[in-house]
């Protein structure tokens, strides 16, 4: 039977395509859009036997033009990235460097970054300053819901994938994984459904998952069903409260 994963990787493999350059550099268009609904790209270079992977400054040069204060926060972004494995390089560019056994691997977790970023680092405009990842822990601690931030797991695919948010088990309710999506589109909420998926078929044990939705905009219906279909539970951010007792270690 033809899965969830099975057609996400079709889908990527069919609108991902590569173009070699005369510099050396190979450039590589995803289908995986940014928070603009363009598509993403990235860049990889071989020079015996290390393979450089690279955003060319993108995700950066993206978030300055939105006034991000890059330069106060780049601790911050810095902690960010290096939870998949990627350095904020002098330049500002996202790079990974690894091997062409690791490429694969390595390539799937700069763009998951890259997703995640464009993603998240928009300022919420109800409380200023604060990306919607603050806030999600911000609600945590203050409703003493425990949790390990940036877990990373091994789908049955191979690929590395992480995880936001990991509630630990308890005599009730099950471990729990969490995402926060600042804005659920397509790309994204897809992009986080085969992460789920390829985890869960690697694993004895199985879980809950929560995807925290900011709702300051509509959301598109098909996105919830999109969930729903995959038994994982979609939390409007504006009815976060009526989730607490899901997420309690009890």
């Amino acid at each position: 039977m033809r899965t969830f994963t099975d057609s996400y990787l079709n889908w990527v493999k069919t609108n991902t395509v590569e173009t070699h350059l005369s510099n050396g550099w190979t450039e590589i268009a995803t289908p995986f859009m940014d928070r603009h609904n363009d598509g993403l790209v990235i860049f990889a270079k071989e020079d015996r036997g290390e393979v450089t992977l690279s955003d060319d400054g993108y995700i950066i040069r993206d978030m300055e033009l939105y006034d991000m204060s890059v330069g106060r926060r780049m601790k911050v972004i810095q902690n960010f990235f290096r939870g998949y494995g990627v350095t904020v390089t002098d330049d500002k560019e996202l790079q990974i460097k690894t091997t062409m056994q690791s490429y694969p691997v390595k390539q799937h977790l700069l763009l998951q970054a890259m997703m995640s970023a464009s993603d998240m680092f928009v300022p919420s405009t109800q409380k200023k300053g604060m990306i919607f990842l603050d806030e999600v822990v911000h609600f945590f601690e203050k409703n003493d819901i425990f949790y390990t931030p940036d877990a990373q797991f091994q789908g049955k695919s191979g690929y590395i994938h992480k995880v936001d948010f990991i509630i630990p088990k308890g005599k009730k309710n099950p471990e729990r994984f969490v995402y926060a999506i600042n804005a659920p589109r397509k790309s994204n909420v897809t992009a986080v459904l085969f992460m789920w998926e390829d985890i869960q078929k690697n694993r004895a044990v199985k879980n809950k998952m929560f995807a925290m939705l900011n709702d300051e905009k509509n959301i598109a219906e098909d996105a919830i069903e999109a969930f729903a279909n995959y038994e994982a539970t979609p939390v409007h951010w504006s009815k976060r409260n009526d989730y607490i007792p899901d997420l309690m270690i009890a």
